[in-house]
């Protein structure tokens, strides 16, 4: 079954349960996105924090080609079909079934068909891919531990949501859901940009309240006014050509029509296609003609065109029973009169195969949903600051063992960053990043990591109105004892855990008109490849949003930029993930392979493609890339390519072979594999379509991106080191000091295996113990 993309990161994240509070009643509301700026094709990074200065605070946007406040836009989640094969047979590409693969239950019950935007889609230009998002500018350093949220405050709609990613034999991260109830924040940095699975139980409209939040320096609390983040899921794109509130419309079509619709009916039933209804609506007039709304379970779903009294819209109504109602709106030359039909219930995975009615009824209005908690973002003071660390072999998951964080204040909600480290580096050789919630205290990391003389480096990071900040834990695993994780931290320890400012700050002259070309190393954050009007013309250039020399996003030369490839980017083939021919260029089972994935690892650089800040007007059909060989060390090779959420099969973007056509990408990112570590340079250059200036129309002339992989071919690491923490390199920074006051144990690893023999009189002890060890 189809998931996120096939080289997810391995992190398990934020799990949330939202309804409207009892006893609100929710008026049907309609039509209220005509005026929007509609989101379904591309990549779409919303809600996408940044910062006002003026306010001193956050604000959501949505990033789309333009910026525009997110409250200004709505998703469209259309019925998405490709043309496959050599029949050309329809694919659809926006439905997917729930699995019973561990971790799936998240999403829903086995089977259970679900509203699906990929993370990765086939079609990366045609399709919607969304996101959250982060700019590059916001100053974490202002914040307590360098860390801000981005929280679901309210819900309303008419079925549940889940942004998830992973899947396919790895942890399935629920990152935002109204399905559990856990916590509903997701934590950020600045320059944080993800791809996400989203998935809905049902079509209609869904409406979120959303907040950023964060804790300075100072102890006090920073809140954005919540704003509204719409999704329209199936059912009929936003217009300005709808006829707009619903409601309005309704009443103003009063006096239309001579008589009553005594024939109208609404009817559901099975249609052609797998997992489709038709929702079909008859006046019982030839005559009529307007417009017919439909809704579900109170909210707008589609409005379509009522012609010779009938109008019928197909959907995949999701599975479980739902409440259907149609609104006419009828023509001024109609016979009929407006009307309305009374609430139908139908399961389109029920045993009944349709279901009408010709009853009359009232306007629809939304019904209340179960009662949830209520987000309460006040200043809140833990009963107990103590949490409990402890680790175990294996896990649900294949290839990994599991992580146990569980504050003794059970309503707590605490980021787990970090991971087991060579000593020296500041990249983690097996990887942790999950929350622990009230509902799931336990995330995983690779079980490669096991039997290696590692430390075990963890941050621990509560809620933003949680009085104490992070605690920092440090501890030796030995390769003798792997599994002795055991003991207590005290959240507030880590004060002083936000990051300094980079020592670069941008010049006037740094901006796509004048590249900067100040020589850099880029080795962990977010990095476009994209072409841009400077003052010699259209060039290809690289947009930096690392933040590594620079607290802002910077436009720079190519020719000044290397982009570091950490030792930690060494893998293994193994696993499900790369099993059959189609992956046999990574070398044989057991072989070393460098990759840069196409999802996010912030501990890597992380390279794409982008053209979407180029004024369309200027070039109307957009501007493809070439990719050609460069260098590469004696027998190695590269490839580029990417892994969409339907299949586990590469598509090749380019690789070191010959000269690749890469067209108009809008935003997308891609997976870099390297074979051997040493220096490798690509060639880029852009080629605009038809339809540019004359002046602007002939390819730009070519750059080479420069890739530096670092690492041993055959380290006895067996391919999952860490970085070499930039020793050597003034690009690179040297791995942070650990801060003031945390939890530091860096070699009493022995401490942990004797307390965790000691069992509870451990863990009593252990207060006490790690006090005399600071």
């Amino acid at each position: 079954m189809p998931h996120s993309s096939r080289w997810p990161r391995r992190v398990l994240a934020v799990a949330i349960a939202l309804s409207t509070p009892a006893g609100q009643h929710l008026t049907a509301v309609a039509g209220p996105d005509d005026q929007k700026i509609v989101m379904s094709e591309g990549h779409v990074d919303s809600p996408k924090a940044f910062w006002d200065k003026g306010q001193n605070n956050f604000t959501l946007k949505s990033s789309y080609g333009d910026t525009s406040p997110v409250d200004e836009t709505v998703s469209w989640l259309p019925h998405y079909y490709l043309q496959r094969g050599r029949n050309k047979s329809e694919q659809q590409q926006f439905i997917r079934l729930v699995t019973d693969e561990p971790g799936e239950e998240i999403l829903g019950k086995p089977g259970q068909p679900l509203f699906w935007a990929q993370a990765v889609p086939a079609d990366l230009k045609n399709m919607l891919w969304q996101g959250f998002g982060a700019d590059t500018n916001i100053p974490v350093e202002r914040f307590r531990d360098g860390s801000f949220q981005l929280d679901l405050v309210d819900f309303q709609g008419p079925g549940d949501m889940t942004f998830s990613r992973g899947g396919e034999g790895f942890p399935v991260a629920n990152l935002l859901s109204s399905v559990r109830k856990a916590n509903r924040s997701i934590w950020l940095t600045a320059g944080d940009h993800s791809h996400n699975d989203t998935t809905f139980t049902k079509p209609g409209r869904y409406v979120m309240k959303m907040s950023a939040s964060a804790r300075g320096k100072d102890g006090k609390l920073i809140q954005s006014p919540a704003q509204t983040v719409t999704w329209q899921v199936g059912g009929t794109k936003p217009s300005s050509k709808n006829i707009g509130d619903v409601k309005k419309a309704f009443d103003a079509a009063a006096s239309h029509g001579s008589q009553t619709a005594t024939g109208a009916k609404l009817s559901i039933a099975p249609a052609q296609r797998e997992h489709m209804s038709t929702l079909t609506f008859a006046t019982g007039n030839a005559g009529d003609n307007g417009t017919a709304v439909f809704y579900i379970d109170g909210h707008y779903l589609a409005e379509v065109p009522v012609k010779a009294g009938m109008a019928e819209w197909e959907e995949m109504l999701g599975a479980g029973t739902s409440s259907y109602q149609v609104v006419y709106v009828p023509s001024a030359q109609s016979v009929s009169k407006p009307w309305v039909s009374a609430p139908l219930s139908y399961d389109a995975m029920g045993a009944a195969t349709t279901g009408e009615t010709t009853k009359a009824g009232t306007f629809p209005t939304a019904p209340t949903r179960p009662a949830s908690p209520t987000l309460a973002r006040n200043d809140y003071r833990p009963t107990s600051n103590d949490v409990h660390i402890s680790n175990k072999q294996g896990s649900a998951f294949d290839e990994f063992d599991s992580l146990t964080v569980k504050p003794k204040d059970d309503s707590l909600s605490l980021h787990v960053v970090g991971g087991l480290y060579r000593p020296g580096s500041h990249a983690p050789s097996c990887e942790v990043d999950f929350v622990s919630t009230p509902a799931d205290r336990t995330g995983e990391y690779d079980a490669d990591c096991a039997g290696k003389d590692l430390e075990w480096r963890l941050t621990v990071v509560p809620q933003s109105w949680v009085k104490p900040g992070a605690t920092t834990v440090k501890v030796d695993s030995k390769a003798n004892a792997p599994y002795a994780l055991n003991g207590t931290a005290q959240l507030g320890n880590a004060q002083s855990a936000a990051p300094s400012a980079p020592a670069e700050e941008p010049k006037a002259e740094d901006s796509a008109a004048v590249p900067n070309k100040t020589p850099v190393t880029l080795s962990q954050g977010h990095v476009d490849i994209a072409p841009a009007l400077t003052k010699d013309g259209l060039r290809v250039t690289i947009g930096d949003d690392t933040r590594q020399h620079s607290t802002t996003s910077v436009v720079r030369d190519p020719k000044a930029v290397t982009l570091e490839v950490r030792e930690q980017a060494r893998k293994v083939r193994k696993g499900k993930a790369t099993e059959g021919s189609a992956w046999d260029f990574l070398g044989k089972p057991g072989e070393q392979y460098w990759l840069l994935p196409e999802s996010q690892n912030k501990y890597l650089v992380w390279p794409g493609f982008s053209t979407e800040h180029l004024d369309r007007s200027t070039f109307p059909k957009g501007v493809d890339f070439e990719i050609a060989p460069g260098t590469s060390p004696a027998g190695a090779q590269w490839f580029a390519f990417k892994t969409s959420s339907l299949d586990r099969t590469p598509h090749f973007i380019a690789d070191n072979t010959k000269t690749f056509t890469y067209p108009d990408p809008g935003h997308s990112h891609i997976n870099w594999v390297f074979t051997a570590p040493g220096k490798y340079t690509v060639k880029v250059r852009a080629v605009p379509k038809s339809g540019s200036p004359a002046e602007l129309s002939q390819p730009t002339p070519w750059e080479f991106i420069t890739f530096d992989v670092k690492g041993t071919k055959g380290s006895a690491d067996n391919g999952n080191n860490g970085d070499n923490g930039g020793n050597g390199n003034p690009n690179n920074p040297k791995p942070p000091a650990q801060p003031s006051g945390s939890s530091q144990v860096p070699s009493w690893g022995w401490v942990l295996i004797a307390l965790g023999a000691l069992g509870g009189l451990g863990l009593a002890l252990w207060p006490m113990i790690s006090k005399f060890i600071r």
